[in-house]
This record gives C-alpha cells, structure tokens and sequence, in this order.
C-alpha cells in the first residue's frame, strides 16, 4: 500500500531537524514535510502526514547487524494502529532504515485492517 520513494533530512547540532518524503500510496504519489524533535521524530511525522496514518509508535529498537563504521543498521518498530504490529527496516543509513520500519509496519497494519 506505501512505498517510501525520496527522502530528504537536515539535521545539526543548531539546525531544526526537517524531513521531506515522497510516498507512493497506492497509484498516487505524495509528498510532505515535517520538523521533529530529532531526523528520525521528523521523517515519522512527515510519512505520518503523506499517509493520513494516526498510528501510535509504541516501540523503537535499532541494532548494528554488521561492525565497522560502514555497520548495517537495522530498526524495528512497533506502531499501533488499533492492533500492533511489527516493522523491519535495514540500511547503513540509519535515518533510512528507520523509515523503511515505519513503512513496512504501516504496511503491516493496513494488511490487518483488510
């Protein structure tokens, strides 16, 4: 139901933390921007926005699968839509794979509520 196609962040030590998205929900694609407490707080809000979504995320996990300072970052989310469900996403971006977890959860969710 969403893919997640462009995103853009700006962060910094005295930057306000911007996300923009582009999210292909089904044949229409969408676009939005978002400020957030942090990159990973304003992508969320922001695929938030382009999806109409009101889930809750009730659990952010990430770890290193791979070592060295090119590591594979992968998250796990738990958003809450009315039921829970999990979401996995991997990069060595972690910013990305974050937005990847999200989207795959929202996906997730809206294969429950068929």
């Amino acid at each position: 139901m969403y893919r997640l196609e462009y995103m853009h962040i700006y962060s910094g030590t005295s930057a306000i933390p911007t996300a923009t998205v582009r999210v292909r929900v089904k044949d229409e694609v969408r676009e939005g921007a978002a400020i957030g407490d942090g990159p990973v707080d304003a992508v969320y809000k922001a695929i938030s926005e382009v999806t109409k979504n009101t889930a809750k995320l009730v659990r952010y996990e990430i770890r290193a699968v791979t070592s060295g300072t090119e590591a594979m970052g992968e998250v796990t989310v738990q958003p809450k839509g009315g039921r829970k469900t999990l979401g996995r996403g991997a990069s060595t971006d972690v910013i990305e794979a974050s937005a990847k977890a999200y989207v795959d959860g929202l996906n997730r969710l809206a294969g429950l509520d068929r």
